[in-house]
């Protein structure tokens, strides 16, 4: 039994490892970011692969399903940019790929306040790496400090 264990091990780790996301460094993101905010999720909606909203109820994404969620983040302060601004609420569309399960149509469950780094593509913003806006409580500083003239 520890052999075929073993065995299944082998075979399939590359492809576990292969949907590992590597981490972009932090003054490259904020460097490629044309904006970056604090912001808070207020609430997610959905889209299916044939185009149509969902704004209630479960909603998977991932992989082979065709749905795309949507943070939409109330801005708290901008720290880079002018596309933003404090008390807007922007659509942000997350990384399909990502396996989640989402509760549509009330508020966000994390009351957590987020860093996200977002870049110009195709007339809209779009995240500049991470599927998700990043919790972190010493991000913030380290970001304000990349972000001082003279660096």
């Amino acid at each position: 039994m520890r052999l075929l264990c073993f065995l299944f091990f082998l075979v399939f780790s590359p492809w576990a490892s292969a949907t590992k996301v590597a981490d972009k460094p932090l003054p490259e993101m904020v460097q490629e970011a044309s904006d970056i905010a604090i912001a808070h999720v207020d609430r997610y909606s959905g889209r299916r692969s044939d185009g149509s909203a969902v704004t209630a109820g479960e909603f998977r994404t991932g992989p082979g399903s065709g749905n795309t969620a949507i943070a939409y983040l109330r801005i708290i302060e901008v720290l880079k940019g002018t596309a933003l601004h404090a008390d807007m609420v922007h659509p942000v569309e997350l990384w399909p790929a990502w396996h989640k399960r989402f509760n549509l149509g009330g508020p966000a469950d994390d009351k957590r306040n987020v860093i996200v780094f977002l870049k110009q593509s195709g007339g809209r913003l779009m995240p500049v790496f991470e599927p998700e806006p990043y919790r972190d409580d010493h991000l913030e500083q380290a970001v304000r400090d990349l972000l001082k003239p003279g660096r």
